[in-house]
């Protein structure tokens, strides 16, 4: 061979090297690339884009580099179906993780814009993630994201009708300061399970003590609301006659304050009163007759010229609240009528001033606390036995007991001052277990049986158990816990609702690939 045939040869070799070389390159550009670390923070990204990280990114890309959008676009989920591929498990936690901060905030500011149900947010919030992951035109994206929504809105409302969560009436009463315990706030079987565990030894008592602090927490809210008029709020120190006592020093303390400004100047229509609830008073004789006599020198002897004022104003409306007090704390029943029948024309009293003193809107504050306070006094005197400190039942008996109107319509019609309140108190604190003995009964005598078989696991369970429940009941801190951990499947449920309605539309769907592989352009002069 010559020297020419040679060099000839060389060459040729060469420029088959240099083509092979080329179309390694192109293949190699066509493979999906990058490194581990960047692939994970692009599934991240995708769940906290709601899916549109990978156009935001090739669209970045395509400004300051030499690819198109569609080749970046391509690209990257290439790389990002190869790392799914490879890492199911941990693509599936990335992308979830992405998603719940974004399903968050995007709930948040859907509740405020007035969108409400649990089943609607998750639906909007699915329809955008399965619209941002979506591929190929608008129409495909708007099939996507149309089933991706109502896969979401139906996980939503199943999470919110099956799993545990705070009831809307324990958030009101939540936010009025009463310290519910976990079971209290979730309802249901929780609540249920919480009443039986009052009878495990040590841990029952946790519950009980939480019980009961809840219980005065609401005694004290439910005067707070009828002091409310006149800006007076009970000490956090006392509770039960203690705290009625204070509440009801401070009513008088402000009567005490304005009646000696104000003046009845026609006593005729307090008389006309008087001699009403005198007619009504279904006691014996004898009673009927000192209750006359005791109004005769309280109040008619105290009208100067039919003109009640001053110090015979204030004196007349002490009276009669002593007396009223000291009537109603009898035991028998004739008695406590008279207690309520002063009572009754102190209220008179009070009213007749205030329409003659147009003036007197202090007054007018001070009836209104006046009022609202009387449904306390019969659930505090209904509970004399605890101390009173009363239940929510109680308070809805004495809210119906004070209820003046024909035939109890306001009661009926559930529009008395407090009622809604006492009513949401009453369904959330309201044993739904009965406090006989049987369900504690049949829990020792499980416990029983238990230790006997196992004694050391019966022991550990018990000693594991008391530390647990004393710390979920003991403080506010421990309660939140409690109720985060069982409102936990819930609330993951919801804020994953939007992945999960994108990850599951496929099986609806037929959409065909939104293109084709970009070609590799080869010539075939290459390969001569």
């Amino acid at each position: 061979m010559s020297e020419r045939d040679n060099i000839l040869d060389e060459i040729t070799k060469l420029k088959a090297q240099a083509q092979l070389k080329s179309l390694d390159t192109q293949l190699n550009d066509q493979q999906p690339q990058g490194s581990f670390g960047g692939n994970a923070l692009r599934l991240f990204s995708q769940g906290l884009s709601f899916g549109t990280a990978d156009e935001i990114e090739a669209f970045a890309k395509s400004l300051f580099g030499e690819k198109t959008y569609a080749e970046n676009r391509d690209e990257i989920r290439a790389n990002i179906k190869k790392f799914k591929e490879d890492n199911p498990v941990l693509a599936t936690g990335l992308e979830i993780g992405g998603s719940l901060p974004t399903a968050a905030l995007g709930g948040l500011g859907l509740a405020r814009a007035g969108i409400q149900g649990v089943g609607k947010i998750a639906g909007i919030e699915g329809a955008a993630y399965g619209f941002g992951s979506g591929e190929g035109g608008l129409g495909e994206r708007l099939k996507e994201s149309a089933v991706g929504g109502t896969i979401s809105a139906a996980t939503g409302k199943v999470a919110d009708k099956v799993l545990p969560k705070v009831t809307e009436q324990a958030k009101r009463l939540l936010a009025e300061g009463i310290p519910l315990t976990p079971g209290q706030r979730v309802g249901g079987v929780a609540r249920d399970l919480e009443q039986k565990a009052t009878s495990l030894p040590v841990a029952g008592d946790f519950i009980q003590k939480a019980e009961q602090d809840v219980l005065r927490s609401f005694n004290r809210t439910a005067m707070n609301k009828a002091l409310d008029p006149i800006k007076v709020k009970v000490p956090q120190n006392v509770d039960g006659q203690e705290a009625f006592a204070f509440a009801s020093n401070e009513i008088d303390e402000a009567y005490s304050e304005i009646i000696p400004k104000l003046i009845i100047k026609n006593a005729t229509p307090l008389r006309n009163k008087i001699d009403e609830i005198t007619d009504s008073l279904n006691v014996p004789p004898d009673l009927k007759t000192i209750f006359k006599n005791q109004i005769e020198n309280d109040v008619l002897f105290r009208i100067k010229g039919n003109t009640l004022s001053k110090q015979n104003l204030k004196d007349a409306e002490s009276a009669l609240g002593q007396k009223g007090m000291d009537f109603l704390k009898s035991p028998d029943a004739f008695q406590r009528q008279l207690g309520q029948a002063y009572f009754n024309v102190q209220t008179a009293l009070r009213k007749t001033l205030s329409d003659q003193n147009a003036d007197a809107a202090k007054l007018q504050q001070i009836n209104k606390a006046f009022r609202q306070l009387l449904p306390v006094q019969e659930a505090v005197n209904a509970s004399i036995a605890r101390g009173g400190s009363f239940t929510p039942g109680q308070l809805l008996r004495g809210i119906k007991k004070t209820d003046k109107s024909k035939g109890k319509r306001k009661t009926a019609k559930g529009q008395m001052p407090m009622q809604d309140f006492a009513q949401e108190s009453q369904d959330v604190l309201a044993r739904t277990v009965p406090d006989s003995g049987t369900a504690g009964r049949g829990l020792g005598a499980v416990l029983a049986d238990r230790f006997v078989q196992n004694p050391v696991g019966t022991s550990t369970a018990l000693a594991l158990t008391v530390p647990t429940v004393g710390l979920s009941y003991g403080s506010p801190l421990g309660r939140s816990v409690a109720t985060s951990l069982l409102t936990a499947p819930r609330n993951i449920s919801r804020l994953t609702a939007p992945f999960v309605g994108q990850t599951f539309d496929a099986p609806f769907l037929d959409i065909p690939p939104s293109a084709e592989p970009p070609s590799l352009n080869l010539s075939p002069s290459l390969l001569r």
